[in-house]
């Protein structure tokens, strides 16, 4: 396991309705290529996608709740953490014998929780026609006036790299080769912006056209198409994007 600053693992959940939660547990499946487990003990709104090679890092949660997605940092003590996260500025939520519910500075949800201290990154997966994907990070969507102050508060919790592209509304978080996917800090413009920090799933392909295609006859929403990126839409209106990142 790790601590705060020096994470290793960190998980993604796609948080939808009761109405939606089959045909997003489905598409996710099929997206990934990884089949839904069993529904968790002692918490049915929980399934993970559980992939062939590797631990699954990829979870459907059922909530009374507007879809989202959000994220899960492993520690060894959640105490401990949440005391430090809430130093950096996250807001403490519920806590549970597995987890702490914790508010990032600019209002994004995001638990703390416990986990094996041994874990394996799943690959990417090849797909017929011979182009590879895999869900390669999840993009935290910043209001302009919290930007600067989300990203620092999650290259502190993180302690991952930060690196820069030539755009100054991405900076990319980068973890151990061993971190299952990294996270991307983008800055939103006043029009996209909303009240709060939200997230999105990027998954990483080298043949972005080919898996756009692959995923809409999944059953995603084409939305439009960027120079180096799609934008897609899952069953339950979740926006994601195709991209280049790193499809191994």
């Amino acid at each position: 396991m790790a601590r705060i600053g020096a994470l290793d693992w960190v998980h993604v959940f796609v948080d939808v309705p009761p109405a939606t939660a089959e045909a997003t547990r489905t598409f996710w499946s099929r997206a990934l290529c990884w089949p839904p487990g069993h529904r968790w003990e002692g918490h049915p709104e929980f399934t993970s996608l559980a992939p062939p090679e590797g631990d699954a890092f990829v979870h459907v949660q059922e909530v009374d709740d507007q879809p989202r997605v959000h994220v899960d940092v492993v520690v060894d003590d959640l105490d401990e953490a949440r005391n430090e996260v809430a130093d950096l500025g996250a807001e403490i939520g519920t806590r549970t014998p597995g987890w702490q519910t914790m508010r990032s500075p600019g209002g994004l949800p995001f638990c703390l929780c416990q986990g094996p201290a041994e874990r394996t990154r799943p690959p990417g997966t090849r797909h017929e026609g011979g182009h590879r994907s895999r869900l390669a990070q999840v993009c935290i969507d910043a209001p302009a006036e919290v930007f600067d102050k989300e990203l620092a508060f999650w290259k502190q919790v993180t302690g991952w790299e930060v690196s820069r592209s030539g755009r100054r509304e991405y900076v990319d978080l980068v973890g151990p080769a061993t971190a299952p996917m990294q996270l991307l800090l983008q800055r939103l413009d006043e029009e996209d912006a909303g009240t709060r920090t939200r997230a999105h799933i990027d998954l990483g392909s080298d043949d972005r056209d080919a898996e756009a295609e692959r995923l809409v006859a999944l059953g995603a929403r084409y939305v439009e198409k960027f120079s180096g990126w799609i934008v897609l839409e899952d069953p339950a209106g979740l926006p994601f994007c195709v991209t280049g990142k790193s499809s191994h």
